[in-house]
This record gives C-alpha cells, sequence and structure tokens, in this order.
C-alpha cells in the first residue's frame, strides 16, 4: 500500500530550526510520532514538540521558501556494490545556481530526498 510518508524525528527538528511553521496533521512530542485530528502549527508550542510534515510538503516548503531544489537519480555505481539513489541538490536566487550538493549511497529514494537539511546549503 503506498501511503504519503512522514518525515523523520531527526528531519523535522532540523526543519524546526531552519523555520519550517506550515500547518501539519501530525507532530513529535518527545520523539513519539503523535496526531490530534487537526491541522496546525505545531512548531510554535513547546520546546519538546515539532511539526511532522510529509516528505512532499517539507520538500515543497524548501522549494517555496528556501529556493532549494532537490532531484533524486537512481544509478549503477560500482564502488557502492551496485544500485544507489543520488541527491542533486541546488540552491537558486534571481535564477541563477548559487550553491549546490551532491550525495550519494542511499538505500531509498525517501532517505536521497531528504538530505537538503543535513547539508551545507546555507537554509
Amino acid at each position: 500500500m503506498i501511503h504519503e510518508e512522514i518525515c523523520t524525528y531527526e528531519v523535522c527538528k532540523l526543519a524546526k530550526e531552519k523555520g519550517f511553521n506550515e500547518k501539519c496533521y501530525h507532530y513529535y512530542q518527545n520523539g513519539v510520532l503523535e496526531s490530534d485530528g487537526c491541522f496546525n502549527r505545531y512548531n510554535k508550542g513547546a520546546d519538546n514538540v515539532c511539526s511532522a510534515p510529509t516528505q512532499s510538503l517539507l520538500q515543497r516548503w524548501l522549494r517555496e521558501e528556501k529556493n532549494i531544489h532537490i532531484s533524486v537519480e537512481y544509478e549503477w555505481v560500482e564502488n557502492f556494490d551496485g544500485w544507489t539513489f543520488w541527491a542533486y541538490i541546488k540552491q537558486v536566487k534571481d535564477e541563477r545556481v548559487i550553491d549546490d550538493a551532491i550525495k550519494s549511497g542511499f538505500n531509498t529514494y525517501e532517505l536521497a530526498s531528504k538530505m537538503p537539511l543535513n547539508t551545507h546549503l546555507k537554509i
């Protein structure tokens, strides 16, 4: 069954630090995923609470608010014992790439696409 991927607690904490404060249905409290059935801005709350966006919502926020674009590709690399996912990350300003990063060696598409918050990019 296909479902929306909720970002991990570690990614959600980083997103909160970087200014993410969009409405979400889920949140983490003390590292445990919760939902109260409401669509809220949980990042306004206490330090032990953070919004838990879907992966697609966080990627859209990165594009629209931080001008960071992610492309994930699946490629054969002999040094990684076969097929691996690569994340190509670009930060754009005034229609020009001002910074970029390439990360490789991910086992899944989802892991590769969560990388922008952990890179050197100026978010």
